[in-house]
């Protein structure tokens, strides 16, 4: 059973759960209505056993309290202009990386809802692109039944109901449409991080 313990103070934000989240806030905007707060400049921290596993930025987020104890999906979080996620292994080391240009994330379910350019990729260069995805956060997995492009050292896969973990180092495409062979090596793209991330404090 999830438990949630708030604690406000200043500019810094920490929820406390069976598994271990922090928010750090930039800046607080007056509530745009009542249930409603608006914050800038966030950062998330999921940690799993004392260790950093997910790191989530982003320039804007909404908190939606829910309305009362039914409601189904319990607090919502949007992020109106996008996301950045980094996953990280036990060691602190990034594994794979995350963007998104919208996201929605229901509490209840542990689902976020990724749309508008989103862009899964890992060390190894491989990459997944769709309009629109969904991160299951409790099963550890990315889904999408959308049209999507995977892209490897080798090729090119066009297909529909992807399917991987979120680290990405193990993935499949259930209807897959097309395959381009790629005779040359994936480039550098420009919305890989040329350099490795600093670890997460």
């Amino acid at each position: 059973m999830i438990r949630y313990g708030w604690l406000l103070l200043g500019l810094f934000l920490i929820i406390q759960a069976c598994q271990n989240e922090s928010i750090n806030v930039g800046e607080i905007d007056p509530e745009l209505q009542p249930g409603v707060e608006r914050v800038k400049d966030v950062e998330m921290l999921y940690s799993d056993s004392g260790s950093v596993r997910v790191r989530i930025k982003a320039p804007l987020l909404y908190f939606f309290q829910p309305k009362d104890q039914q409601d189904p999906d319990g607090q919502t979080r949007e992020f109106p202009v996008g996301l950045t996620v980094d996953f990280f292994n036990p060691n602190k080391q990034v594994t794979s990386w995350l963007t998104a240009k919208y996201a929605i994330q229901k509490e209840k379910t542990g689902l976020i809802y990724l749309r508008d350019s989103v862009v899964v990729w890992n060390i190894k260069n491989e990459r997944i692109l769709s309009e629109e995805m969904i991160w299951d956060e409790k099963n550890k997995q990315i889904r999408s039944d959308t049209f999507v492009r995977v892209i490897t050292e080798k090729e090119e896969i066009f297909g529909r109901n992807v399917i991987a973990n979120q680290e990405f180092t193990r993935w499949e495409i259930k209807d897959v449409e097309g395959i381009v062979e790629i005779e040359t090596m994936v480039g550098e793209d420009p919305t890989i991080p040329s350099s490795n991330p600093t670890d997460p404090e």
